[in-house]
């Protein structure tokens, strides 16, 4: 048998393919999930921006209760009412952006 080993030669920009409902409600005091998948090549980096603008990802957090997952997903614990407004989820690779 012989064997011929090959690379891949493209890239994709990051696409987001799928992300939780625009509109989300949480209980106060109780875990907020958000989801956020992506695709490309090479693969993405998830960076959620918070409603006070700061971002987070999985090697980064500004606050202890906030993590984001090594699927994309971003977990906020104990929420309270500062942690309400908008999130972005932000795909990234060196193709590009998506959000």
């Amino acid at each position: 048998v012989m064997l011929s080993v090959r690379r891949l030669l493209f890239s994709a920009k990051a696409m987001i393919t799928s992300s939780s409902p625009q509109k989300t409600d949480v209980i106060y005091g109780r875990t907020l999930l958000l989801n956020c998948e992506a695709i490309g090549h090479p693969e993405p980096r998830i960076l959620w921006r918070t409603p006070s603008k700061k971002l987070v990802d999985a090697q980064y957090s500004f606050d202890s209760r906030i993590k984001v997952l090594l699927n994309g997903s971003i977990t906020i614990h104990s929420v309270t009412e500062n942690d309400g407004g908008d999130y972005l989820c932000v795909a990234r690779n060196k193709m590009g952006d998506d959000n």
